[in-house]
């Protein structure tokens, strides 16, 4: 791989790191079975070759901009049964960019069943990129045990356009209008002061982050769940994202009357992350293609579904229509204008959101090891459960990772065990089950 510098949503993330908020992704995958060692370990190394970033560092020019580089003399190896805490993850190692790639894979067995986890620092990429990671694992160790697999034709050299998203320079001309309405709304909203779901104050940077962090409070429902809530989009005229848009936001708000302090008139704010790929984009290696827009409501218009679920369909048509999503890196360019002002940004400790939802759409449904039930099939294993944890922040003490994976869903609930007790964070993924409830018994006809 040659030098490339960082993206602006790389750079962010980046700075978005400290020892008492680290940004990594962090995903777990339960198999039912048992993996061949040495076949494993030749397979990463194969995926390592075929997503540069993973066996990159960070490195300064001498003006302080920042660049990826290779590694120098760096072997990629699997951790096999490593130490874990008593949540059941492992006991994570400490992550420093400039130093040693940002990615640890992690292996643990037992009981005829085994556990794999992929910790990633999110400057190296996306949600999406970590599934296309895994995937990529999963079909090489496949075919290397006889499976007449192929694997996903990838091309390195469009890393260097990553940050373009295929955009002429017309293109982004003809984008300016409606992105300079967006960044207008964006920092008016900015200007906004937004309620936490805890007021409690952030901790020192430099603080270490405790045992068990992040913690994590989860759902797993039935098919039967996935498929109500697609005929409850039909019947409203919406679609499955809308809906759960508006549950997240109901179950705060259902929340907030139990454990909250924020007061009726005081402004929440629900962080989206939105996916930026275009269908070109499928041979691009593991990366960063995403924005991130915020959906404001005060406190006292939480209680209300109906309306709730009118103004998220207003709001997401905006974005999808406006490219509403590209408004974030707009803002990340105005501060990277000045010296050290991504930096500054990125670490400025007041409270950006309340909460986080994050939608992985369904995992792994374009892989080709999929067996008749839907699942990702190894010989040896079969993949069984898919879980996500996402990064909390300063301020952010929470972030709600929604997945569809084999027809069923799940809710992750990813807190901060430092403003959050176990029994308000699962309160809180279970004031989302029930609001899901609520959605899949909706009555009524499908909309003309």
């Amino acid at each position: 791989m040659q030098s490339l510098p960082l993206t602006l949503f790389e750079t962010y993330l980046f700075h978005e790191d400290r020892p008492a908020y680290p940004c990594w992704i962090l995903t777990r995958y339960r198999f039912r079975g048992t993996f061949q060692r040495e076949v494993l370990q030749h397979a990463w190394e194969q995926v390592n070759l075929r997503h540069p970033f993973l066996t990159a560092v960070v490195r300064r020019n001498w003006r302080g901009r920042l660049f990826w580089e290779p590694a120098v003399d760096f072997k990629p190896a699997v951790e096999w049964d490593t130490a874990r805490q008593q949540t059941g993850w492992p006991a994570w190692k400490a992550i420093d960019l400039e130093r040693e790639p940002g990615v640890h894979l992690i292996v643990a067995e037992g009981d005829g069943n085994a556990e794999l986890f992929l910790q990633v620092h999110h400057s190296l990429h996306d949600g999406a990129g970590t599934f296309a990671v895994v995937d990529d694992l999963l079909v090489h160790y496949a075919r290397m045990l006889g499976s007449q697999v192929e694997p996903a034709r990838l091309r390195p050299d469009l890393l260097a356009g990553r940050n373009g998203f295929g955009l002429s320079a017309w293109g982004r001309l003809r984008m300016a209008p409606m992105q300079a309405i967006g960044l207008a709304a964006s920092l008016q909203l900015h200007m906004a002061k937004v309620a936490p779901v805890r007021p409690t104050p952030p901790v020192p940077d430099g603080d270490p982050f405790p045992p068990g962090m992040p913690a994590m409070a989860s759902r797993r429902f039935p098919p039967e769940v996935f498929k109500g809530l697609r005929e409850a989009a039909k019947r409203n005229g919406a679609g499955v994202h809308d809906l759960l848009v508006r549950d997240a936001q109901a179950a705060l708000g259902a929340w907030l009357k139990l454990h909250g302090s924020a007061g009726p008139l005081e402004w929440t704010r629900l962080a989206l992350p939105v996916n930026l790929r275009r269908p070109l984009d499928i041979q691009l290696p593991a990366a960063n293609l995403v924005g991130l827009v915020g959906i404001d409501r005060r406190v006292k218009s939480l209680a209300r579904r109906e309306r709730l679920l009118v103004r998220a369909r207003e709001d997401l048509g905006w974005v999808k229509r406006r490219r509403f999503g590209y408004v974030f890196l707009v803002v990340l360019w105005l501060q990277g204008l000045l010296p050290g002002g991504i930096r500054r940004y990125a670490r400025r400790r007041k409270c950006r959101a309340t909460l986080l939802l994050t939608n992985l759409g369904q995992v792994l449904s374009t892989s080709p090891l999929l067996n008749a039930d839907g699942r990702v099939s190894v010989p040896g294993a079969v993949l069984e459960d898919v879980c996500l944890q996402a990064p909390v922040r300063p301020g952010t003490s929470a972030c709600l990772a929604v997945g569809v994976y084999a027809s069923a869903l799940a809710a992750d609930l990813t807190y901060d065990p430092r403003v959050l007790t176990r029994t308000q964070a699962e309160d809180l993924v279970q004031a989302f089950s029930d609001q899901l409830r609520l959605t899949t018994e909706s009555a009524g006809p499908p909309a003309a």
